[in-house]
């Protein structure tokens, strides 16, 4: 492994050390969850009834819901549906969105007149709303899912990008690459791009807590991944009802989706207070980094 790699990151642990703890968790979780079959081989879907409702360590590491079917092995495939929903909505949304952000400031003039007015429009409807509107429109599935929360998330990411946009439409470069006839597409993708990547990708990583939060109440209002699949929402809703007799149905994805959901924040906090030139923390962080 690179010697620079690790002392970069034993500089990020005596900075900041729960941006560390936090990755290392989520890539234990995303570990877990791809290879889900390997560490909990036994089949999510399969029913035991006879042995229905156990308790945590009688032949069950986390126990068995009211089917007889293992919660360890459904909470880990779970964590795969969920990360699978979260990145690929957060990454749909974030596409589609820096595009919008970005033609808009380009272009100004009515076009982004109209993009804004559309943009406050969605603004005006919870982003969980629009999600639910959208799949009871079209259906629940997980691609459904997917499109819904890429669809709320698609304002808030093209706002962000119009504004970085916006930072640097007069700047030097814009004019000189206008002034020797540059291309709109090659301005947008190598001049207004680069520029709101950043901005972009930092807060995007905090959306992937909100899309996993989004998923699992629309899995708990029974409109996300269908059952029996196994999700971290479905898992909360079935367990609801044996509350008082198994509260591990409840207590095990409700601590998966919250510690999953929590490191996403806690590393989309830390790339926006990277990234935000003018925090005071990035400053000390800097100068901190080249005294290790």
């Amino acid at each position: 492994m690179n010697t620079a790699f690790i002392k970069r990151v034993l500089a990020l642990g005596r900075v900041r050390p729960v941006v560390l703890v936090a990755a290392i968790v989520l890539l234990l979780i995303v570990f877990a969850a791809v290879f889900a079959g390997v560490i909990a081989p036994d089949d999510p879907l399969a029913q035991d009834t006879p042995h229905r409702l156990q308790s945590p360590g009688d032949g069950y590491l986390l126990g068995s819901d009211n089917f007889g079917r293992d919660v360890f092995s459904r909470t880990l495939h779970g964590g795969r549906f969920a990360l699978y929903i979260g990145l690929a909505s957060v990454a749909l949304g974030t596409a589609i969105g820096t595009v919008i952000g970005l033609a808009s400031a380009y272009r100004g003039g009515w076009l982004d007149l109209l993009v804004q007015r559309v943009v406050d429009a969605f603004f005006g409807f919870p982003l969980m709303v629009l999600a639910v509107v959208i799949v009871a429109t079209f259906g629940g599935s997980a691609n459904t899912v997917i499109a819904a929360i890429a669809v709320a998330l698609t304002p808030q990411v093209a706002r962000l990008a119009r504004s970085s946009a916006l930072s640097v439409r007069a700047s030097a470069h814009i004019l000189a690459a206008h002034s020797i006839g540059a291309s709109s597409t090659r301005i947008l993708v190598w001049h207004f791009l680069p520029h709101s990547l950043g901005p972009v990708l930092a807060y995007a990583t905090g959306f992937v807590a909100t899309a996993l939060v989004a998923e699992a109440a629309l899995s708990f209002l029974g409109l996300g991944v269908p059952p029996p699949n196994p999700s971290w929402g479905g898992m909360l809703s079935d367990g609801r009802e044996f509350l008082e007799v198994a509260p591990w149905l409840t207590l095990v994805p409700a601590i998966a989706l919250s510690v999953t959901a929590l490191c996403f924040v806690v590393l989309g906090d830390f790339l926006r207070d990277v990234l935000d030139l003018r925090s005071p923390f990035k400053r000390m962080n800097q100068a901190r980094l080249r005294n290790l």
